[in-house]
């Protein structure tokens, strides 16, 4: 936090060390610091890292965010894919018998016997 010498800054956290500069622009157009220079270099870094951090949780939080909405539609996908199945299948679906006429020629007899043995236990 930047601020000139008759500016007072009441309420502001501890963590945030105001750096005090010079009301005006030096001549060559530039902003002038009050203090040391070890301390602004130590409070640009710190700054810089704080910067940096926020960016790695906001990068984070993103890629959570993509997996999570892939693995809904995933998910999502292969629920829709097993309902269709589901509303495709006959009425009788599980009551498989080899000599029934309608069982010969279905297209879910493989899964009719397995539905048929889950069922019987």
């Amino acid at each position: 936090m930047f601020k000139t010498p008759e500016v007072t800054l009441q309420g502001v956290l501890a963590r945030n060390l105001p750096l005090e500069i010079e009301p005006c622009l030096s001549p060559r157009g530039r902003v002038q610091f009050r203090g040391e220079r070890a301390l602004l270099v130590s409070s640009l870094t710190d700054l810089k890292a704080r910067a940096e951090a926020f960016d790695r949780e906001r990068v984070r939080k993103s890629t959570v965010a993509r997996i999570q909405t892939g693995a809904t539609l995933i998910a999502g996908g292969y629920g829709v894919i097993k309902l269709i199945d589901w509303l495709q299948r006959p009425g009788c679906f599980g009551e498989f018998y080899y000599r029934d006429h309608a069982c010969r020629d279905c297209e879910f007899k493989a899964d009719c016997k397995v539905e048929k043995a889950r069922r019987q236990g």
